[in-house]
């Protein structure tokens, strides 16, 4: 109920001026930098050919989308999916995480950050890594357990798909960490038991 309170005016005023019951309209500016760019230099390249294309949002939405079904027209789908892939996969092991590019803000931290801040570098990495590994497995073990744990599931199904879509920033994967964190508790309480169940059959 807060949500639609807070959310449905302003689907209404973007209705009513003709968006569509959506809050943000800028959907085929980030499809065309998700699955256009081969690689994060050519944002910039794609970020001024859509501001330039036309005068209003309308039209460079519509320009965008020409140009994103025309590139997925001649790359083909298996290439896409291969090229998406890859950038996923680049952006949750080789790009910098948020903690990584924190570390290195310098106006946050002054005119150099302090060395001491690399120390938290490979054990911000590595909980990143191990998130990931285990909040992948709580999610096959909990898929169909119960309502919840399927509603749950079914959203973070969704938001992979739209990742894999526009893999461009790590800082859009964010919303699902707290949910990573859940499924993470999830495998390490299905390990406890099944530890817990092996001792208890073999007396030890």
């Amino acid at each position: 109920m807060p949500f639609g309170v807070l959310l449905l005016p302003q689907l209404a005023v973007n209705a009513n001026a003709g968006h569509g019951w959506r809050l943000a309209a800028n959907d085929w500016w980030n499809l065309e930098l998700g699955l256009v760019a081969q690689h994060p230099r050519d944002y910039g390249t794609i970020n001024q050919r859509y501001w330039g294309a036309a005068p209003g949002f309308v039209g460079r939405e519509e320009l965008a989308r020409q140009r994103t079904l025309a590139h997925l027209d001649e790359v083909g789908l298996p290439s896409v999916v291969g090229a998406q892939l890859r950038k996923l996969s680049d952006l949750a092991f080789e790009q910098p995480s948020s903690l990584e590019t924190s570390l290195n803000l310098q106006r946050r931290w002054g005119e150099e950050p302090p060395k001491w801040l690399d120390a938290f570098r490979l054990p911000g990495r590595f909980s990143w890594y191990l998130l990931l590994a285990l909040g992948g497995v709580g999610w096959g073990l909990t898929l169909r357990r119960d309502a919840a744990w399927t509603f749950l599931g079914l959203f973070t199904a969704l938001f992979a798909v739209a990742l894999f879509a526009v893999p461009v920033k790590v800082r859009f994967a964010l919303p699902l960490l707290p949910v990573l964190a859940l499924y993470a508790g999830a495998a390490l309480e299905w390990a406890a038991v099944l530890t817990h169940r092996t001792r208890a059959r073999y007396g030890a």
